[in-house]
């Protein structure tokens, strides 16, 4: 079972921009269903923190390339809503970082609750400033294409 679904909607249009969504969305569906493997096994230790943090840190790489890629993107076809964009990619890394220093420190022992800001991550934004940026993306692909 994943977290997220891939499915067209989740595209923006720009085929190095959703490559990179759909390896956000298979890193956090495995690691939900690592993190579900094992409140299913009754006498199995939680996951090993040590484990979340690796692939907390392994995130926060992950989305800084790809912001930063997103933000060159929008400062090339002069984006009229690339400062809120961008304060929402330093809002979503600031959560990415606290988190994983939450888990390293041991106060956050939570595995529901980091299934739960997973999804968070990935749909929130999306849903959102990601959503907004589909729109033009196309327009922008169509001119090229005409």
């Amino acid at each position: 079972m994943n977290l997220i679904e891939w499915n067209d909607n989740l595209k923006v249009g720009v085929p190095e921009v959703d490559a990179d969504h759909r390896e956000m969305v298979n890193r956090i569906n495995g690691m939900y269903r690592q993190l579900r493997r094992h409140e299913s096994e009754i006498y199995v230790d939680d996951v090993d923190p040590i484990t979340i943090v690796d692939f907390l840190g392994a995130m926060y790489a992950l989305f800084s390339e790809h912001f930063a890629d997103e933000e060159s993107l929008m400062l090339q076809y002069g984006y009229d809503h690339y400062e809120p964009h961008r304060a929402d990619h330093e809002r979503l890394l600031d959560e990415i970082n606290s988190t994983m220093y939450d888990y390293q420190d041991g106060v956050l022992k939570d595995d529901i609750k980091l299934t739960g800001l997973l999804g968070e991550w990935f749909s929130r934004h999306f849903q959102t400033h990601d959503l907004r940026l589909h729109s033009l993306a196309g327009a922008v692909l169509e001119r090229a294409a005409g």
